[in-house]
């Protein structure tokens, strides 16, 4: 919970500040070593918030109980009932507001509600290939424990070579939604599979590194992001995000720290499918006005906090209410 917590503040700061062209919006008076500024460079090392969030699900689907169809079935409810609440708030609000870039048409319509679309809110692409992952962790999970390091090892090769070619179904088979699934899927893939090794196969390697009372895993992850910080191409994020989260379970977080980012975790999901309509899509301009990156991003981090703690208490309102008329 508290590594949902790390990756969704880190979400946050990328799509406010991942691309020169928002960054010129800004008044950034820092600059980093590489002469970019401070806020982009921090948003290249905010790119690990996926991987991050894909190890977490690969480790979790390496340790469930029970990979059969009911129990998938329920896990993909439980996201897609959220994602429908987000949409059912989210979308008339931006009919109301921006009319002419929504609803578009009933087509597009359904096919941003089944996730076959992202062009009402294009930070959802994770959503279907993260479905796909959970409906095949079915298969992925048992051959992972069935088969040794050097196996996977050269399995995650081939998957992370993957990711440099991730724009190839594009080029064979057009701008079309089987192809833009395969690229995505092409892109996910690989922290996926490293989760469910270290779920499979343990983290305890890991804790053995742990002295009690230094501060070295800080200090090497403090290294790793200065280093990503400099580096452009997304497709290394997985190289930095794998031993970023086995150095953060053996680095001594403070208590009061510990809690924060856990109660950031909890309303994640939340606050994915919804700060991007503050940051780009309804309140951009508002948003951008602010001028400086940190008051821009402690806007954005309270309105998405606030917008998503109001959902949680809807969701389990209606929650509640279903499951008193079982019941009855």
């Amino acid at each position: 919970m508290q590594l949902k917590g790390v990756a969704i503040l880190m979400m946050l700061w990328l799509h406010l500040f991942n691309t020169a062209e928002r960054v010129a919006e800004c008044t950034s008076l820092i600059n980093y070593f590489n002469g970019k500024p401070l806020a982009y460079a921090l948003a290249r090392v905010c790119g690990m918030c996926v991987p991050i969030y894909l190890f977490i699900s690969g480790y979790g689907m390496a340790k469930a109980q029970d990979l059969g169809t009911s129990a998938t079935l329920r896990r993909l409810w439980r996201v897609y009932s959220r994602f429908w609440l987000v949409f059912a708030i989210f979308i008339p609000l931006a009919c109301r507001l921006c009319p002419n870039a929504y609803p578009e048409s009933w087509k597009t319509f359904v096919l941003n509600l089944l996730s076959l679309d992202v062009s009402y809110n294009a930070e959802w692409w994770f959503m279907l290939p993260w479905v796909l992952l959970i409906v095949a962790a079915r298969w992925i999970v048992p051959f992972v424990k069935r088969n040794g390091m050097w196996t996977n090892l050269a399995v995650f090769l081939l998957l992370f070579a993957l990711l440099f070619f991730h724009d190839f179904p594009f080029t064979m088979m057009g701008d079309t939604i089987f192809s833009a699934q395969l690229s995505r899927l092409m892109v996910v893939m690989p922290a996926f599979y490293v989760g469910i090794c270290m779920g499979s196969h343990g983290l305890r390697f890991a804790r053995k590194l742990s002295l009690q009372h230094t501060a070295w895993p800080s200090l090497v992850m403090l290294l790793l992001c200065m280093v990503r910080g400099m580096l452009g191409s997304s497709s290394v994020n997985v190289l930095f995000a794998v031993p970023l989260i086995i150095l953060f379970t053996i680095c001594s977080v403070p208590q009061w720290l510990q809690s924060v980012l856990a109660i950031f975790g909890r309303y994640s999901i939340y606050m994915w499918l919804t700060h991007t309509f503050y940051a780009y899509y309804l309140f951009h301009d508002e948003i951008y006005a602010l001028r400086y990156p940190i008051v821009m991003y402690l806007v954005l981090v309270v309105a998405s906090l606030v917008t998503a703690v109001v959902l949680d208490r809807i969701y389990r309102l209606m929650e509640s209410l279903i499951s008193r008329k079982q019941r009855i």
